[in-house]
């Protein structure tokens, strides 16, 4: 039985390094399937709230009524009577 620890152990040391080297790499892996995945989300999390403040923004706009030039503008001072008359 002791035979079969140390055989195993010597075999354990001659993988050692190929076996970390595979764990780095699932790691490595692993971690940049994570980052992708998050950036995923907050893409997705913010181009929704853009659209929900940019349908948000056109309603209200949408709302406010037209108002042209002459009727905003009264002219109280008689500043265009001159170009008008003309």
């Amino acid at each position: 039985m002791s035979q079969e620890k140390v055989d195993r152990y010597k075999e354990a040391k001659k993988t050692r390094k190929q076996d970390a080297e595979k764990k780095r790499r699932k790691d490595r892996i692993r971690r940049i399937a994570t980052i992708a995945v998050i950036c995923v989300l907050v893409a997705g999390l913010l181009t929704g709230i853009g659209i929900t403040i940019g349908n948000q923004i056109s309603k209200k706009t949408a709302e406010r009524p037209y108002l042209e030039e002459d009727y905003v503008l009264e002219d109280y001072a008689n500043i265009r009577g001159s170009e008008a008359e003309e």
